[in-house]
């Protein structure tokens, strides 16, 4: 027996028998649509330690039905890092859909570091551009120093010489990124870190050098 599912929002589920065929299953196909998760607030959220996180929740529809929505993780406010959030819902045909969110919690103490301003990935020659945009968190026009703005994403100075690119869909390309967790690191004269990105998109060091 072999069994084809193709997972696009609209699921067609083609099941064929050989040999043990029987008239009641033969042929039989099931169309199913997936449920959409749309996130209340933010696709991440910042908060700096010690301020009580409050679960913004998020939405799941089929069509115009509203499923109910299975949040798993929680958020310790009282120690610097990322938190997960995964939010998941079923349809009638028992299929799930799952959306996830990463709540970064820092030590306000990092908000003194100003890591904003110009750096060179050394393995490329690309300059790119560092903005400070609030407490402790950054942009970068090209997180992987290509020379493209694939990747215009948000960054976290989260503790000590810690950094974390969050979970997120980068504006100019629609790819999804977060940075692999431990990887990201303030250097002596710069950052590094590895991405972990939805395209086809090395895990390579990324190494910036300040100019």
């Amino acid at each position: 027996m072999k069994k084809l599912i193709i997972p696009t929002l609209t699921l067609l589920t083609g099941i064929l028998f050989g040999a043990c065929e029987t008239d009641d299953t033969a042929h039989v196909s099931i169309v199913t649509t997936y449920p959409v998760i749309n996130l209340n607030g933010d696709e991440f959220i910042i908060v700096p330690v010690g301020t009580p996180y409050s679960e913004p929740g998020a939405i799941a529809l089929v069509g115009e039905d509203e499923l109910p929505v299975d949040i798993i993780g929680g958020v310790d406010d009282d120690e610097p890092g990322v938190n997960t959030i995964i939010y998941s819902a079923t349809n009638t045909e028992g299929f799930v859909r799952s959306q996830e969110r990463d709540v970064v919690v820092y030590d306000p103490a990092t908000d003194a570091v100003d890591l904003s301003g110009s750096y060179v990935r050394e393995a490329t020659g690309v300059t790119v551009t560092v903005t400070k945009i609030g407490p402790s968190t950054y942009h970068i026009n090209d997180a992987g120093g290509l020379g493209e703005e694939f990747l215009d994403v948000v960054f976290v100075h989260v503790q000590g010489d810690e950094l974390v690119v969050p979970y997120q869909v980068a504006p100019s390309s629609g790819i999804s990124v977060r940075s692999i967790p431990g990887t990201g690191v303030i250097t002596a004269n710069g950052f590094q870190w590895r991405l972990e990105a939805s395209a086809v998109y090395g895990t390579a060091l990324r190494d910036f050098k300040k100019n």
